[in-house]
């Protein structure tokens, strides 16, 4: 089933299924595939749609079923924890802005398990629908406080009282997956002001005011930073867009290579400055590099200051408390340039 865009793990439980042929694996694939991708790929109203300028859905999964088995889809083929194909013996679902899919799923060795699972409606192309409604933004001051002072000693209480935990509702948006990069910018604006070179790399160096008019001349906005950090979180709660501790291989921040006091020294992200977007795993929502790499402008004023933009998620010169989905950075004058600060858009 390599045909199939994202790999699933799941805790096998025993249901009293047979072991399944190699013949007969390959039958049903096929059947799934024409029975249920098929329609769902295809779309009823293709042309209001194509005049719209709406995507037909693609499969991506995002959600547990009720008894707590982990599913995280993030490859390239259906299989279980050992690694055993896995056969697709039943679908159901209904429409909607989401659809609810129940999948009967049964691996080589005879083990299996039903389990529930999200296909969230698709953004534009190379966006991710974010959905919209309440969450609470920011984080406890004083658990920001003993974060940063795992790496820094001379953190102080006073700089993350702006992050005091409060509701905030947003309305359902989409956000570029990745950060904009050079060949983009490039394409657009005519000019590549980043310090880093490289058509993959996110670019840099730009103004806010050069971020605000690529994202609307590509017919979209800066997102908001409540948007942003709704967005960041990926559905959860959690200190890191991947959890409550720092972790190798999850983002480009100022690590062992890193020449700043506040480094990480247990952690080598494999790059000394800027990485091409999309090198660390995606958040619970798909979205790459939503911590490190470049900060990222917002279309928000800091305390209604025009003087002042509010940037979020760190980079790779910045210290991993800076990389929280909640930090705040409010130092930046629009007109300012660095080679740490770039931007993606929302629509």
């Amino acid at each position: 089933m390599r045909n199939l865009p994202y790999r699933t793990r799941f805790i096998p439980v025993p249901v009293g299924q047979k072991k399944t042929s190699g013949l007969r694996l390959l039958l049903l694939t096929l059947v799934f595939l024409l029975t249920f991708v098929a329609p769902v790929l295809a779309d009823d109203d293709d042309d209001d749609d194509k005049k719209k300028g709406k995507n037909k859905p693609v499969i991506s999964f995002t959600s547990v079923d009720p008894g707590k088995t982990q599913i995280d889809i993030n490859g390239m083929y259906l299989h279980d924890g050992s690694n055993n194909p896995i056969v697709i013996l039943g679908l159901n679902g209904k429409g909607g802005t989401t659809v609810d899919i129940v999948l009967a799923v049964q691996s080589k060795d005879g083990a299996g398990t039903q389990v529930i699972v999200n296909l969230p409606s698709p953004g534009p192309a190379g966006m991710v629908k974010i959905p919209g409604g309440e969450y609470v933004a920011g984080l406890d001051p004083d658990l920001a406080l003993a974060e940063c002072r795992k790496y820094y000693g001379k953190c102080k209480r006073e700089w993350f009282t702006d992050e005091t935990p409060a509701m905030r509702t947003v309305e359902s948006f989409s956000m570029d997956k990745y950060e904009g990069t050079q060949a983009e910018f490039e394409k657009v604006m005519g000019n590549n002001p980043s310090g880093f070179k490289g058509p993959n790399l996110p670019v840099e160096n730009v103004t806010w005011h050069e971020a605000d008019e690529y994202c609307r001349k590509v017919g979209k906005r800066l997102p908001t930073e409540w948007e942003w950090e709704k967005a960041a979180k990926g559905g959860s709660g959690t200190i890191y867009p991947w959890g409550n501790e720092l972790q190798s291989g999850k983002a480009n921040i100022c690590d062992m290579n890193c020449e700043y006091d506040w480094k990480a020294s247990e952690i080598d992200d494999g790059y000394k400055n800027t990485s091409p977007v999309g090198s660390y795993p995606p958040n619970g929502y798909g979205l790459h590099d939503m911590a490190g790499n470049v900060w990222e402008w917002t279309a928000s004023d800091y305390r209604d200051s025009d003087e002042i933009k509010v940037l979020r998620g760190g980079s790779w010169n910045a210290g991993p408390n800076s990389t929280r989905s909640a930090f705040r950075d409010y130092y930046f004058h629009p007109g300012r340039r660095f080679d740490y600060v770039g931007f993606r858009c929302a629509q």
